[in-house]
């Protein structure tokens, strides 16, 4: 709703994406779905992801292993999933 706010401001899809942090593409997208299907077009869809590699239950252990270390980063949160699940993410 922020995106589509810029917009009625006068703010252009390129200054808004760049305002959100989000690539123009995805933008576009969104202007699109506002124009199709207005707030209805812009909520989330279940089931339009793929499914997740990772279990309910490992998500759970993972978010445990960051909670209980304040110091981690993104690859030592690969590395406890790599090692612990055999499951190499991307670290994007």
């Amino acid at each position: 709703m922020h995106f589509i706010r810029q917009l009625y401001e006068g703010k252009t899809v390129k200054q808004t994406s760049l305002n959100l942090g989000v690539p123009e593409k995805t933008a576009y997208n969104w202007l699109h779905k506002w124009n199709e299907s207005g707030v209805d077009g812009l909520n989330h869809k279940k089931g339009a992801k793929r499914p997740s590699f990772l279990t309910e239950t490992q998500f759970k252990e993972v978010e445990g292993f960051i909670k209980g270390n304040d110091s981690l980063g993104t690859k030592d949160v690969h590395y406890f999933i790599e090692k612990n699940y055999g499951i190499d993410y991307s670290l994007k």
